[in-house]
């Protein structure tokens, strides 16, 4: 079995600035942080994994999964916001809570999980490759529909909608219980 490397998150980092030539500056504005919280957040290696993503897709790089013995790269998969759902499709048992969230339709005013219509909808990409798409119904939490797609109906609704998955309005994330000092 090959040795696996482990590195820290401020290497990381470290690495991306340097190969990218992005500065802490230019990742504290990326982040809305300010310089001290972005460096604080680095050093002390409590920056969140969604962060991290987020960082290296500004420096035009992503994070990726490598199984070892296979070679083989693979997605992480992102929780949804849906409620937890699951239903038999052919022979196979799909589970929103078991897949990864590819886009959805919460929270497009920024404020209510549904749309105008009382629907919503949100995209996962199941374990074994299939895409589902499940619609939510604000009148009736218990009510859902899950459908198998193809991976044409997620590109067309990614490009209506994108691909955030929390679109509600945030308050300022920087604790209060550190300081701008250094």
């Amino acid at each position: 079995m090959q040795e696996v490397k482990t590195v820290t998150i401020r290497e990381i980092v470290q690495t991306l600035m340097i190969r990218t030539h992005i500065t802490a500056a230019d990742l504290a504005r990326e982040m809305g942080w300010t310089r001290q919280y972005a460096a604080k957040k680095v050093r002390f290696e409590t920056l969140r994994v969604r962060d991290l993503i987020a960082y290296a897709k500004y420096c035009n790089c992503e994070i990726a999964f490598k199984d070892i013995e296979t070679g083989e790269y693979f997605d992480v998969m992102r929780a949804g916001l849906g409620d937890p759902v699951h239903a038999m499709r052919g022979r196979v048992m799909y589970r929103n809570d078991k897949a990864g969230a590819l886009a959805n339709n919460f929270f497009m005013d920024g404020i209510n999980k549904f749309g105008a219509d009382g629907t919503a909808v949100e995209y996962y990409k199941a374990i074994n490759g299939k895409i589902f798409r499940v619609q939510y119904f604000k009148d009736d939490p218990k009510k859902f529909l899950l459908d198998l797609v193809e991976k044409e109906e997620v590109d067309d609704f990614i490009k209506k909608y994108g691909d955030t998955l929390d679109r509600r309005a945030k308050a300022d994330e920087e604790p209060e219980m550190f300081d701008d000092e250094d």
